[in-house]
Protein backbone atom coordinates (compact mmCIF):
# COMPACT_ATOMS: atom_id res chain seq x y z
CA UNK A 1 0.00 0.00 0.00
CA UNK A 2 2.93 2.90 1.01
CA UNK A 3 4.72 1.64 -2.08
CA UNK A 4 1.93 2.68 -4.59
CA UNK A 5 1.35 5.62 -2.63
CA UNK A 6 4.60 6.65 -2.90
CA UNK A 7 5.20 5.86 -6.70
CA UNK A 8 1.58 7.69 -7.45
CA UNK A 9 3.21 10.32 -5.41
CA UNK A 10 6.35 9.85 -8.01
CA UNK A 11 4.50 10.00 -10.81
CA UNK A 12 1.69 12.66 -10.58
CA UNK A 13 4.13 15.08 -8.71
CA UNK A 14 7.10 14.52 -10.57
CA UNK A 15 9.69 15.87 -8.21
CA UNK A 16 13.05 16.83 -8.43
CA UNK A 17 15.62 14.00 -8.25
CA UNK A 18 16.68 14.18 -5.18
CA UNK A 19 13.16 14.36 -3.60
CA UNK A 20 13.16 10.82 -5.23
CA UNK A 21 16.15 9.53 -4.15
CA UNK A 22 15.09 10.42 -0.69
CA UNK A 23 11.44 8.50 -0.82
CA UNK A 24 13.18 5.70 -2.74
CA UNK A 25 15.57 5.87 0.13
CA UNK A 26 12.71 6.16 2.65
CA UNK A 27 11.22 2.96 0.79
CA UNK A 28 14.22 0.93 1.53
CA UNK A 29 14.92 1.74 4.75
CA UNK A 30 10.93 0.55 5.27
CA UNK A 31 11.67 -1.99 3.66
CA UNK A 32 14.75 -3.30 5.80
CA UNK A 33 13.49 -2.65 8.50
CA UNK A 34 10.61 -5.15 8.05
CA UNK A 35 12.77 -7.77 6.89
CA UNK A 36 15.61 -7.65 9.91
CA UNK A 37 13.00 -7.78 12.67
CA UNK A 38 11.64 -11.13 10.63
CA UNK A 39 15.40 -12.31 10.87
CA UNK A 40 14.54 -14.11 14.33
CA UNK A 41 11.61 -15.73 12.82
CA UNK A 42 13.60 -18.33 10.38
CA UNK A 43 15.93 -19.50 12.37
CA UNK A 44 13.89 -20.09 15.08
CA UNK A 45 11.52 -21.97 13.00
CA UNK A 46 14.67 -23.96 11.31
CA UNK A 47 15.63 -24.88 15.21
CA UNK A 48 12.24 -26.59 15.88
CA UNK A 49 11.80 -27.92 13.06
CA UNK A 50 14.84 -29.85 12.73
CA UNK A 51 14.70 -30.58 16.53
CA UNK A 52 18.11 -28.65 17.39
CA UNK A 53 16.86 -27.25 20.23
CA UNK A 54 13.69 -24.94 21.58
CA UNK A 55 12.03 -27.22 23.64
CA UNK A 56 11.49 -27.74 27.32
CA UNK A 57 13.08 -31.25 29.22
CA UNK A 58 14.55 -32.30 32.76
CA UNK A 59 18.33 -32.56 32.55
CA UNK A 60 19.87 -35.41 34.08
CA UNK A 61 23.37 -34.48 35.31
CA UNK A 62 27.01 -35.85 36.34
CA UNK A 63 28.91 -34.46 39.51
CA UNK A 64 30.66 -32.13 37.59
CA UNK A 65 27.35 -31.45 35.72
CA UNK A 66 25.84 -30.50 38.94
CA UNK A 67 29.08 -28.63 40.29
CA UNK A 68 28.59 -26.35 37.18
CA UNK A 69 24.44 -25.83 37.84
CA UNK A 70 25.24 -24.50 41.16
CA UNK A 71 27.80 -22.45 40.29
CA UNK A 72 24.78 -20.75 38.14
CA UNK A 73 22.98 -20.36 41.17
CA UNK A 74 21.11 -23.27 40.79
CA UNK A 75 19.44 -25.16 44.19
CA UNK A 76 19.45 -28.97 43.27
CA UNK A 77 17.17 -30.99 45.52
CA UNK A 78 17.33 -33.79 43.48
CA UNK A 79 21.18 -34.95 44.35
CA UNK A 80 20.93 -38.66 44.52
CA UNK A 81 23.99 -41.35 44.90
CA UNK A 82 24.25 -44.13 42.34
CA UNK A 83 23.98 -46.50 45.14
CA UNK A 84 25.46 -47.52 48.05
CA UNK A 85 28.68 -48.88 46.85
CA UNK A 86 29.35 -45.87 43.94
CA UNK A 87 30.66 -42.50 45.35
CA UNK A 88 29.32 -40.54 41.62
CA UNK A 89 26.73 -38.58 42.09
CA UNK A 90 23.69 -37.05 39.92
CA UNK A 91 21.33 -34.85 39.65
CA UNK A 92 18.26 -33.33 37.81
CA UNK A 93 17.02 -30.19 36.52
CA UNK A 94 13.62 -29.62 35.92
CA UNK A 95 12.18 -27.01 33.44
CA UNK A 96 15.08 -26.18 31.24
CA UNK A 97 14.82 -25.27 27.46
CA UNK A 98 17.43 -26.40 25.30
CA UNK A 99 18.14 -23.56 22.80
CA UNK A 100 20.68 -25.71 20.91
CA UNK A 101 21.98 -28.63 21.20
CA UNK A 102 24.48 -28.02 18.54
CA UNK A 103 28.22 -28.67 19.24
CA UNK A 104 29.91 -29.47 22.42
CA UNK A 105 27.78 -27.83 24.68
CA UNK A 106 23.78 -27.64 24.92
CA UNK A 107 22.76 -24.01 25.23
CA UNK A 108 19.72 -23.54 27.94
CA UNK A 109 17.47 -21.30 29.43
CA UNK A 110 16.51 -22.22 33.21
CA UNK A 111 14.73 -20.40 36.15
CA UNK A 112 16.21 -19.86 39.41
CA UNK A 113 13.13 -19.72 41.98
CA UNK A 114 11.30 -16.57 41.06
CA UNK A 115 14.24 -14.76 39.24
CA UNK A 116 14.58 -14.58 35.73
CA UNK A 117 15.66 -17.24 33.12
CA UNK A 118 19.24 -17.64 33.02
CA UNK A 119 21.22 -19.08 29.74
CA UNK A 120 23.83 -20.72 30.16
CA UNK A 121 26.05 -23.70 28.79
CA UNK A 122 26.57 -26.66 29.73
CA UNK A 123 28.94 -29.39 28.35
CA UNK A 124 27.59 -32.34 26.66
CA UNK A 125 29.66 -34.96 28.20
CA UNK A 126 28.54 -33.25 31.54
CA UNK A 127 24.86 -34.39 30.58
CA UNK A 128 23.94 -37.94 31.53
CA UNK A 129 20.59 -37.75 29.63
CA UNK A 130 17.22 -35.52 29.18
CA UNK A 131 13.96 -36.22 29.09
CA UNK A 132 11.66 -33.83 26.54
CA UNK A 133 8.22 -32.67 28.89
CA UNK A 134 5.52 -33.00 26.45
CA UNK A 135 2.04 -31.77 27.96
CA UNK A 136 -0.79 -34.07 27.83
CA UNK A 137 -2.88 -33.87 25.01
CA UNK A 138 -7.02 -34.65 25.52
CA UNK A 139 -7.50 -37.96 24.14
CA UNK A 140 -10.66 -37.82 21.74
CA UNK A 141 -14.13 -39.09 22.68
CA UNK A 142 -14.32 -42.46 20.70
CA UNK A 143 -10.51 -43.29 20.79
CA UNK A 144 -9.74 -46.05 23.26
CA UNK A 145 -7.91 -44.67 26.08
CA UNK A 146 -11.37 -42.66 26.80
CA UNK A 147 -12.63 -43.21 29.94
CA UNK A 148 -16.07 -44.79 29.58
Amino acid sequence: MLLIWVSNMVVADQPSFSARVLIFAAVVALVVTALLRSFTFIPRLMVSIYEFGNFKVIVILDETGCAIVRQQGFTLSSDTKADATSTSKTCSLPNVTILSRLGNAYYVKASRSGARPVRFTLPRQHVLSWAVNESKEPTPAGSPRAAP
